[in-house]
Protein backbone atom coordinates (compact mmCIF):
# COMPACT_ATOMS: atom_id res chain seq x y z
CA UNK A 1 0.00 0.00 0.00
CA UNK A 2 1.45 3.16 -0.51
CA UNK A 3 0.69 6.29 0.95
CA UNK A 4 1.08 10.00 -0.22
CA UNK A 5 1.31 13.26 1.61
CA UNK A 6 1.62 16.54 0.70
CA UNK A 7 3.28 19.82 2.47
CA UNK A 8 1.39 22.81 2.44
CA UNK A 9 4.50 25.44 2.00
CA UNK A 10 1.58 28.28 2.36
CA UNK A 11 1.01 27.31 5.68
CA UNK A 12 0.26 29.78 8.55
CA UNK A 13 0.81 27.51 10.88
CA UNK A 14 4.41 28.48 13.03
CA UNK A 15 6.40 25.70 13.71
CA UNK A 16 6.73 26.77 17.66
CA UNK A 17 2.57 26.33 17.36
CA UNK A 18 2.75 22.45 16.95
CA UNK A 19 1.87 20.66 20.05
CA UNK A 20 5.35 18.09 20.26
CA UNK A 21 5.21 16.75 23.70
CA UNK A 22 8.10 14.67 22.40
CA UNK A 23 10.13 17.50 21.93
CA UNK A 24 11.80 19.67 24.68
CA UNK A 25 12.84 23.40 24.16
CA UNK A 26 15.89 24.15 26.12
CA UNK A 27 15.57 27.76 27.96
CA UNK A 28 16.65 29.08 31.30
CA UNK A 29 13.77 27.51 33.21
CA UNK A 30 13.53 23.96 31.20
CA UNK A 31 17.88 23.54 32.51
CA UNK A 32 16.31 24.40 35.95
CA UNK A 33 14.22 21.29 35.88
CA UNK A 34 15.89 18.29 37.89
CA UNK A 35 14.88 15.91 34.86
CA UNK A 36 16.77 18.01 32.34
CA UNK A 37 19.89 19.02 34.27
CA UNK A 38 20.16 15.05 35.23
CA UNK A 39 19.48 14.42 31.47
CA UNK A 40 22.35 17.31 30.36
CA UNK A 41 24.17 15.92 33.38
CA UNK A 42 24.56 12.09 31.68
CA UNK A 43 25.00 13.39 28.39
CA UNK A 44 28.16 15.03 29.53
CA UNK A 45 29.47 11.70 31.36
CA UNK A 46 28.83 9.25 28.55
CA UNK A 47 31.39 12.22 26.46
CA UNK A 48 34.24 11.61 28.49
CA UNK A 49 37.42 10.52 27.29
CA UNK A 50 38.19 6.85 28.67
CA UNK A 51 41.97 5.59 27.89
CA UNK A 52 41.11 1.72 26.96
CA UNK A 53 42.19 -1.43 25.27
CA UNK A 54 40.83 -4.89 24.68
CA UNK A 55 42.37 -7.72 25.59
CA UNK A 56 43.70 -10.52 23.22
CA UNK A 57 42.11 -13.76 23.31
CA UNK A 58 43.16 -17.78 22.07
CA UNK A 59 40.31 -17.63 19.29
CA UNK A 60 42.00 -17.64 16.21
CA UNK A 61 39.28 -16.39 14.66
CA UNK A 62 37.81 -13.69 16.39
CA UNK A 63 36.92 -10.75 14.99
CA UNK A 64 40.08 -8.07 14.96
CA UNK A 65 39.43 -4.98 14.48
CA UNK A 66 36.35 -5.39 16.70
CA UNK A 67 33.38 -2.22 15.45
CA UNK A 68 31.11 -0.01 17.64
CA UNK A 69 29.57 2.87 17.38
CA UNK A 70 26.76 5.54 18.66
CA UNK A 71 24.39 7.74 17.28
CA UNK A 72 26.24 7.08 13.39
CA UNK A 73 29.78 7.44 14.70
CA UNK A 74 31.75 4.05 13.89
CA UNK A 75 35.38 3.19 14.98
CA UNK A 76 37.42 -0.12 14.88
CA UNK A 77 39.72 -1.07 17.51
CA UNK A 78 42.26 -3.63 17.12
CA UNK A 79 42.76 -5.70 20.29
CA UNK A 80 46.07 -4.65 22.65
CA UNK A 81 45.76 -1.46 21.31
CA UNK A 82 45.70 1.54 23.79
CA UNK A 83 42.87 4.02 22.46
CA UNK A 84 41.09 7.18 23.87
CA UNK A 85 37.43 7.25 23.06
CA UNK A 86 34.27 8.58 24.75
CA UNK A 87 32.47 6.58 26.71
CA UNK A 88 29.56 6.45 24.90
CA UNK A 89 31.61 4.15 22.29
CA UNK A 90 33.23 2.08 25.13
CA UNK A 91 29.40 1.06 26.40
CA UNK A 92 28.76 -0.17 22.81
CA UNK A 93 31.83 -2.31 23.42
CA UNK A 94 30.36 -3.91 26.27
CA UNK A 95 28.39 -7.02 25.12
CA UNK A 96 27.82 -10.34 26.46
CA UNK A 97 27.52 -13.78 24.29
CA UNK A 98 26.50 -17.16 26.28
CA UNK A 99 29.04 -19.83 26.96
CA UNK A 100 27.53 -23.49 26.68
CA UNK A 101 28.33 -25.63 29.85
CA UNK A 102 27.56 -29.21 30.05
CA UNK A 103 26.51 -30.26 33.70
CA UNK A 104 26.71 -33.92 34.52
CA UNK A 105 24.74 -34.99 37.42
CA UNK A 106 22.31 -37.59 38.43
CA UNK A 107 18.49 -37.10 38.58
CA UNK A 108 16.29 -37.93 41.73
CA UNK A 109 16.11 -41.61 40.29
CA UNK A 110 19.70 -41.54 40.56
CA UNK A 111 20.34 -42.04 36.56
CA UNK A 112 22.78 -40.26 35.18
CA UNK A 113 22.09 -36.98 32.79
CA UNK A 114 23.72 -34.17 31.18
CA UNK A 115 22.07 -30.38 31.07
CA UNK A 116 23.46 -27.85 28.93
CA UNK A 117 23.23 -24.63 30.91
CA UNK A 118 23.97 -20.89 28.93
CA UNK A 119 26.44 -18.70 30.69
CA UNK A 120 26.87 -15.41 29.92
CA UNK A 121 30.43 -14.12 29.63
CA UNK A 122 31.54 -10.61 28.39
CA UNK A 123 32.38 -10.76 24.52
CA UNK A 124 35.38 -8.63 24.48
CA UNK A 125 37.83 -8.09 27.43
CA UNK A 126 38.28 -4.08 27.84
CA UNK A 127 40.26 -2.62 30.18
CA UNK A 128 39.81 1.02 31.30
CA UNK A 129 43.03 2.76 31.63
CA UNK A 130 42.17 6.38 32.61
CA UNK A 131 38.79 7.00 33.46
CA UNK A 132 38.57 11.02 34.39
CA UNK A 133 35.28 10.14 36.32
CA UNK A 134 37.56 7.87 38.77
CA UNK A 135 34.98 5.54 41.53
CA UNK A 136 32.08 7.13 39.45
CA UNK A 137 33.46 5.69 36.38
CA UNK A 138 35.15 2.38 38.02
CA UNK A 139 31.05 1.67 39.06
CA UNK A 140 29.40 2.84 36.01
CA UNK A 141 31.80 0.20 34.32
CA UNK A 142 31.22 -2.38 36.50
CA UNK A 143 27.24 -1.75 36.45
CA UNK A 144 27.30 -1.87 32.93
CA UNK A 145 29.65 -5.30 32.43
CA UNK A 146 27.47 -6.84 35.30
CA UNK A 147 24.04 -6.05 33.52
CA UNK A 148 25.17 -6.54 29.68
CA UNK A 149 23.50 -8.38 27.56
Amino acid sequence: LRETQSVDLNSSIHADDIDRPDIITVTEDTLASPIVSEYVKDLKFMEDILTFSIGETTDPNAENPIGAGNNGIVRRFYRGVEYKEARKIVDSLIKVEDRIKTVQYKDVDGVDQTRVDKVPALKYAISIIHDPAGDNGRRWFQHQCKNAW
